[in-house]
């Protein structure tokens, strides 16, 4: 079944977390703003491939970090320090925000839905080469790193003087109706046989060098 915390109650936990939801539809869901997971959290499942059936949020008062998270459905990780996505496989939409602090992995990430990422006042690192990014990716904060093992297609991009660094194995793209907002220098790398760069959106605000 679910795993929950009741209205108003906070978890402290010193060490490593690791929440297992089994059954149907099961998801896990620890968003009081008050928690401080101090360990690496982990949330597994009985779903294929040791999955949550449903859905994973995490919300941390302090830093975060994830250990080994797979789940069926969406993850939303939200932390008001540095927040490290550790090993992590999403089946459905992606959701990471940091206030400060930063957004780091540990370990591969792969997101079959779309994923909005929101690194506040510090910068976003996810340079992982086996990174899979099934849908379009949002990026937002003062700066950002991205790499993926498969053709990019970004979403809205708001990005700050740390500029935004992006390799692919394929070509970069954007979503439609997407605007690509970069305040720093720009880095695209687009790898394999005929992969390009378009990034043609008529909203487009690139105010740095673009290589």
């Amino acid at each position: 079944g679910n795993i929950t915390q009741a209205s108003g109650a906070t978890m402290e936990v010193a060490g490593p977390a690791g929440f297992t939801a089994n059954g149907a539809n099961s998801s896990i869901e620890l968003t009081n703003s008050g928690n401080d997971f101090q360990g690496p959290v982990s949330a597994t499942g009985s779903g294929v491939g040791g999955a949550v059936p449903g859905s994973v949020s995490i919300v941390d008062a302090n830093a975060l970090t994830l250990g080994t998270v797979n789940t069926a459905g969406s993850l939303l990780a939200d932390s008001a320090g540095a927040l490290n996505l550790g090993s992590t496989t999403v089946g459905g939409s992606l959701t990471a925000l940091s206030d400060t602090g930063g957004i780091t992995q540990s370990g591969p990430l792969t997101v079959a839905g779309a994923a909005t990422i929101d690194s506040g006042s510090s910068a976003t690192t996810l340079a992982n080469a086996s990174n899979t990014f099934n849908g379009a990716v949002g990026l937002a904060g003062a700066g950002a790193t991205i790499a993926d093992s498969t053709p990019l297609l970004l979403g809205n991009v708001n990005l700050g003087s740390g500029g935004l660094s992006a390799t692919a194995n394929g070509s970069i793209t954007q979503d439609t109706n997407s605007t690509v907002a970069v305040n720093g220098t720009t880095a695209l790398t687009a790898n394999g046989t005929a992969a390009s760069v378009a990034l043609t959106g008529a909203n487009n605000d690139i105010q740095g060098a673009v290589s």
